[in-house]
């Protein structure tokens, strides 16, 4: 039995009240996911520059037959498998399926995720997902980088550079 004391204490203005912390929260909430989809977006598309780039150089260097070349090579070729995203792991599909870093792209592509998800933290875990194989990505190009600008070769030094550039 419902306690008449206790119901009655909230009149209408209060519901009113509650109604309005709710859409300001879920509009705070909107913001706060537009904002990690957007910065989601600029991690894959660093990461598919980086990898991009790494196996442009790594091309270059299997083309060197001197040992120096072959095994820099085969560090960049490997860590750029690691870091590529594959549709395996929940994160990477949904940073695959990201529309870019258009905000009306991005704002319509969460409002349909949502309807199948209401976890406020996937796109917080698979944005992490992202920067985790980037992040050891550029630690292995600047590795390699750094390897090669040791080496006395012309070959070495300008692929160092476009490493580092």
């Amino acid at each position: 039995m419902c306690d008449d004391t206790q119901a009655n204490k909230y009149d209408y203005a209060d519901l009113a009240a509650a109604d309005e912390q709710i859409r300001r929260s879920e509009a705070k909430i909107d913001d706060v996911h537009l904002q990690l989809g957007t910065a989601a977006s600029v991690v894959v598309e660093m990461l598919r520059y980086q990898v991009h780039l790494i196996k442009d150089v790594a091309t270059v260097l299997f083309g060197i037959e001197a040992p120096w070349a072959q095994a820099c090579a085969k560090r960049l070729r490997e860590a750029a498998l690691e870091a590529q995203i594959k549709r395996q792991d929940r994160e990477a599909k949904i940073l695959l399926g990201l529309p870019g870093s258009n905000e009306e792209a991005i704002r319509e592509w969460l409002r349909s995720v949502r309807l199948v998800d209401e976890n406020s933290q996937w796109l917080a875990t698979a944005a992490r997902y992202g920067l985790r194989r980037l992040r050891a990505l550029v630690a292995v190009k600047g590795e390699v980088a750094i390897a090669l600008a040791n080496v006395d070769a012309v070959e070495a030094q300008a692929c160092a550079a476009q490493l580092r550039g």
